[in-house]
């Protein structure tokens, strides 16, 4: 099973309105925070974000092409010279951007859901790093393969995509990223980013094992006050461990490669997150209940149908299917 996303000669001048229109909205995106608060939290949090996981299991290049900070990342790295990420930069980088992501999701619950401003200014904020990524490193190698928050969660849902887009942004690849680039690496992303070693040995298997449980810890709790954040972090890492800590065991019973674990991992926080998430979307537009229960339907049918995919693929020693 294939998707057909852009061919032929177009896809460049495609991608490139892609990014000029992702640009647009995101300014469009700040204003609304900024003077129609309520209704762009709701879209934004409801409509836009629910989007990403199944884009990012279905064709991440979609996103990574015209992501907006991916887009201004590129503005100050596409200059001339190389400035290449090493694998060590790219550990300590791999690490900031998890704990940025576990930092910012959690912030959602007691700042980001209701508080316009403090998000606009965050989205700013993260604006100015993809800027300034590239001032130090090559392409797209100094945020969107560095630092990025999402690209923990980009390696776990889009590790065996249905299919792939030609890489409009970087048509000539000049290994700005010594390893780890989802953009060269498609369905080989898990073993370049682990690596030889056992995957809960590695910062990504760590992330990967916790995420079913940071996933559910996050809809476990209410969105409360700024003096509550504590305990918001607090009952989230719990939840984080707990996920953490079975994995490991089950891990040491079950002895299967490493992509094998991420595909499960990757599968099951996705169903679990839209399984949560569908609730709370049905609740924000006063959706009736079926409404809840055909997205989770639809979320479960995309994962057994990937699941199965990816591993009758890995058997085989088929990667995903390149569309260009």
């Amino acid at each position: 099973m294939t998707t057909k996303v852009i061919r032929g000669a177009n896809s460049k001048a495609l991608f490139g309105i892609a990014r000029k229109s992702g640009l647009a909205l995101t300014f469009a995106l700040l204003a609304g925070l900024l003077w129609l608060p309520e209704a762009t939290l709701a879209i934004l949090w409801n409509v836009a974000i629910p989007i990403l996981p199944a884009v990012f299991m279905i064709c991440p290049d979609l996103w990574r092409q015209t992501c907006p900070l991916a887009t201004l990342n590129f503005l100050t790295g596409n200059r001339a010279g190389v400035r290449t990420s090493s694998a060590a930069t790219l550990r300590v980088g791999w690490i900031f951007g998890m704990v940025l992501l576990f930092a910012l999701v959690p912030a959602r619950r007691f700042l980001f859901n209701t508080d316009a401003a403090a998000l606009a200014i965050t989205i700013a904020v993260v604006g100015a790093l993809a800027l300034a990524g590239g001032m130090l490193f090559s392409r797209r190698s100094g945020f969107c393969n560095l630092i990025c928050p999402v690209l923990p969660v980009e390696k776990l849902y889009g590790q065996q995509a249905f299919a792939n887009a030609s890489n409009a942004s970087c048509p000539s690849c000049v290994r700005c990223t010594e390893r780890g680039c989802i953009d060269v690496a498609k369905s080989n992303i898990i073993p370049e980013t682990v690596g030889r070693k056992h995957f809960l040995a590695t910062s990504f298997g760590v992330f990967a094992a916790a995420f079913p449980g940071f996933v559910i810890g996050y809809f476990s709790v209410e969105n409360v006050g700024l003096g509550d954040a504590p305990r918001v972090y607090f009952e989230i890492a719990v939840a984080a461990a707990w996920s953490l800590v079975f994995v490991a065991i089950l891990s040491t019973v079950v002895r299967v490669r490493a992509t094998t674990w991420t595909a499960i991992l990757g599968g099951v926080s996705l169903a679990l997150y839209y399984w949560f998430a569908a609730a709370e979307i049905s609740k924000t537009f006063l959706a009736p209940d079926a409404i809840v229960w055909i997205i989770r339907a639809l979320a479960i049918a995309l994962v057994l149908i990937w699941a199965a995919r990816t591993f009758r693929l890995r058997i085989a020693g088929i990667g995903s299917v390149q569309v260009r």
